[in-house]
């Protein structure tokens, strides 16, 4: 067998072969041979067609990675679209829209959108508690101006007027020692609301509310009705003074008698105070637990508007609540109630 080149790429395999017949007194040599040209266009045809079908993969391959990656990365550049908008606007209300993908993705687009929710909460709570906060020192500064006012005039008064009589010498020295009574009361109204604010944090021990109340009633002529054991969870002295801002309310805004009652109702202690005044109108009440709330029947009264305010910081340090109502029989009602054990 041997093989002889025609061409660079055709080859002719040739083989040859001897054979006899004795019977037949026959012999000879058979040659065949063969061409590798087919073979050599099969090969030049497969190999075309493995070259263009590389090409064709890597171009759809390509064409796939950048819509898959498209499609995954447009969340991420929604997210960046969205922190440069929020970081040059400020904000807070915008979201990414939300994904329905299962994935990496999905949950930080989640995530972020509620980091969005709770940065916004905070935003708006801290800008409510600036606007309270400038609210109280306006209206601090108000309820210090007058007695200030006051206790100034007649300074004056008895610096200038050295042949006043002893009568109007006297007037001025008292009423400068009432202003300044009124002025040391609103400033410890002011600290306890001070406290209030920073979290106020209860010492909460067992307790019997009718006992604590009739303890702050002593011997006044209030009347009060408080049977049976009310046990709750509380501070002694906040609720102490809670009871005492209730009564001081009453005495200060109605006639007397006031009327307490101490009882349990279900899983509540309930304190309720009332008053023989000329009640409340429907919108004030929710108002009267304002800080520097007055309604304009006490504008002549003394006291800055605080005590119900306090007393409300407190009942909400206990988990409880407290409400304002009129008495079907006249005056105020003003209702505690407190988780009861």
């Amino acid at each position: 067998a041997a093989t002889y080149s025609i061409t660079d790429t055709v080859d002719i395999h040739v083989e040859a072969r001897a054979w006899q017949r004795p019977d037949l007194e026959v012999a000879g040599v058979v040659v065949a041979g063969q061409s590798t040209a087919f073979i050599a266009e099969q090969v030049d045809g497969l190999r075309a067609v493995i070259f263009v079908s590389l090409i064709i993969t890597l171009l759809v391959s390509l064409a796939a990675g950048w819509i898959v990656s498209g499609r995954a990365l447009r969340p991420l550049r929604s997210l960046a679209e969205t922190t440069d908008e929020i970081g040059a606007t400020g904000d807070l209300t915008r979201r990414l829209p939300p994904s329905n993908a299962d994935d990496e993705v999905g949950a930080l687009t989640a995530s972020f959108n509620a980091m969005l929710e709770r940065l916004q909460a905070a935003r708006t709570e801290l800008t409510e508690s600036l606007r309270r906060q400038q609210q109280f020192v306006a209206d601090a500064s108000h309820e210090l101006r007058s007695p200030l006012t006051t206790i100034r005039n007649n300074a004056g008064f008895l610096a200038e007027r050295a042949d006043a009589s002893a009568v109007d010498r006297r007037d001025a020295v008292a009423e400068i020692g009432e202003e300044s009574d009124r002025m040391a009361r609103l400033v410890d109204d002011l600290l306890a609301l001070a406290r209030t604010d920073g979290d106020l944090a209860p010492d909460r021990r067992p307790l019997d509310l009718s006992a604590l109340t009739r303890d702050v009633v002593g011997r006044s002529d209030i009347n009060l009705e408080a049977p049976d054991p009310v046990d709750v969870n509380g501070d002694r002295d906040a609720l102490y003074r809670l009871i005492l801002i209730l009564i001081e309310n009453a005495r200060r805004h109605g006639s007397p008698p006031v009327e307490i009652v101490v009882r349990r109702i279900d899983s509540s202690g309930v304190i309720e105070v009332r008053d023989h005044g000329p009640g409340l109108r429907i919108d004030e009440y929710d108002r009267v637990f304002d800080r520097f709330y007055q309604a304009d029947s006490s504008r002549n009264r003394e006291g800055a508007g605080l005590g119900l305010a306090i007393a409300r910081e407190i009942v909400m340090a206990h988990q409880g609540a407290i409400a304002a109502s009129n008495h079907p029989g006249g005056g105020a009602v003003f209702s505690v109630r407190l988780p009861a054990i």
